[in-house]
């Protein structure tokens, strides 16, 4: 019924009972690890606590600055205390029994400030990971383009090959397993350092790939490019009276607009009568950027969304003029979360459409990414969200007009958003 891609298909068999990772979205970085003194400190160990004090006075300035922006206060951070987590610092790198790694002391005290909040979206984010957060939410990553799994006692297989990229043209295939890489046998490595060798690397730099293809070695020579992760695919539905255009966002990253206005204008072109807008699985993304989606759909002026801190409450509206004027149906799931979710109440809200599936996630607050000293991130709540009629989204989620059982069989809540389109309703 509808068209989905065989590369998609091919992925799709691959998501259960298994270790999966993209080659687009992670990386393995070394880390540099420190000597143990053991004398006073040398003119490292007093950069080191620099460092260490710039870092935890920013940190706690951050948090007084967010409860002063609330409370109105003159709080500034103690002296003292930065003094103890130097003191406790110092005695465990010259009196602990066996050797210290400095750089893991400080990621543990940063992981320990983040925990102690007790928020489960506020979170330390280590370099190697940090990668993988950058890939997803900016869209766009340097390698040859392949998404691969590693099962046990077996090499790499290649699960999807994205479309124009380096891999797509030079002709590796799903299912080919990854043998060696610039000529090094691979089979004894994880699935990090595979990721990192294929994927580190400079705009135009050879990278050789061999694969095994019916037992047989395929080699390949690939130059890596800068590669755009699609995360706005579309699909089409014929009833005959009403062409229906089903587009699938899986994420609102930096470069989902783009590619939303593309497809959009691709469905037109087609001669679309309706949309069916799926967001199920999508958990999120940049908040602007389902603002700017959203607004496509609402006349200027429309509010697309609510935040509340402590004390205020702002409300954001649409900024452009309405640029869709299609029936909409949306699809949603337990996996819409976050921006999804204020995509979704933006357009609910706003237009009355039917919304399909089961209920969402619930998350419902706002976090700020902020980059520290070695790659990694910390991100904190700063507010929550609330829907355009002021409703609550965290913890309690989006509940459908419709709320649909999905088999593995049949995708039961898209084939009854078609029956609704179909009809008219």
């Amino acid at each position: 019924m509808v068209n989905n891609s065989n590369a998609k298909e091919k992925k799709n068999k691959y998501q259960k009972n298994k270790r999966s990772i993209n080659i687009v979205e992670s990386a393995e970085r070394s880390e540099e690890n420190f000597k143990k003194s053991n004398s006073n400190f040398n003119l490292l160990e007093v950069v080191i606590i620099m460092i260490m004090t710039s870092l935890f006075g920013i940190l706690i300035g951050w948090f007084i600055c967010y409860i002063n922006n609330n409370d109105k206060s003159e709080t500034f951070y103690n002296q003292e205390d930065v003094n103890e987590i130097i003191k406790v610092y110092d005695n465990l790198v010259n009196e602990y029994y066996d050797d210290v790694d400095k750089n893991e002391l400080i990621i543990g005290a940063i992981s320990g400030m983040m925990n102690s909040l007790n928020d489960p979206y506020s979170v330390y984010i280590d370099p190697d990971y940090a990668d993988t957060f950058n890939d997803e939410l900016t869209g766009s990553f340097i390698g040859i383009g392949v998404e691969i799994v590693l099962y046990e006692n077996s090499l790499p297989i290649v699960v999807n090959v994205l479309n124009d990229t380096p891999a797509s043209s030079a002709g590796i295939m799903v299912n080919d397993l990854l043998y060696k890489i610039n000529d090094k046998d691979i089979s004894n490595f994880s699935i990090d350092d595979i990721t990192s060798m294929i994927k580190e690397g400079n705009i135009n730099e050879e990278v050789k790939i061999t694969v095994l293809r019916d037992n047989i070695e395929k080699e390949f020579v690939l130059k890596r490019k800068k590669i755009e992760i699609e995360s706005v695919f579309v699909n089409y539905y014929n009833t005959g009276d009403n062409m229906i255009g089903i587009i699938t966002i899986s994420k609102f990253a930096k470069n989902s607009l783009s590619q939303f206005e593309k497809i959009y204008n691709e469905a037109l072109d087609n001669n679309v009568d309706s949309l069916i807008i799926d967001v199920r699985n999508n958990n999120g993304g940049y908040l602007s950027v389902a603002k700017n989606i959203s607004s496509l759909f609402l006349d200027k002026g429309s509010i697309v969304y609510q935040t509340i801190d402590n004390e205020n409450i702002e409300v954001v509206k649409s900024e452009v003029d309405k640029k869709i004027d299609k029936d909409v149906v949306l699809l949603v799931n337990e996996n819409t979360a976050s921006a999804a979710e204020v995509f979704v109440s933006a357009l609910k809200d706003n237009l009355d459409v039917y919304v399909v599936g089961a209920k969402t996630y619930g998350k419902g607050t706002i976090q700020k990414l902020v980059e520290l000293f070695d790659d990694s991130y910390i991100k904190y709540t700063v507010q929550k969200l609330l829907t355009p009629k002021g409703n609550e989204i965290n913890g309690v989620g989006i509940l459908p007009d419709y709320v649909i059982d999905i088999d593995d069989e049949n995708d039961t809540q898209l084939s009854f958003a078609l029956e609704l389109l179909s009809k008219g309703e």
